[in-house]
């Protein structure tokens, strides 16, 4: 039986592949696509389906 490392260990398994992460200078944005953006941040999800939108009580 073989003791390993972890650093050998994880060596053997499946890594999971890089995010492609986009990245943009603010400074590079005009005011309404940073307006836009802020929009977008301040938006709530929208209510899962067993929720009532009328009641707000699950059905």
């Amino acid at each position: 039986m073989s003791i390993e490392t972890a650093a050998e260990a994880s060596g053997k398994g499946a890594r999971p592949e890089n995010r492609d992460r986009c990245v943009q200078r603010t400074v590079d944005l005009s005011e309404a696509e940073i307006a836009a953006v802020a929009a977008a941040e301040m938006t709530s999800p929208p209510a899962p389906r067993h929720v009532s939108t009328e009641t707000g009580a699950d059905t």
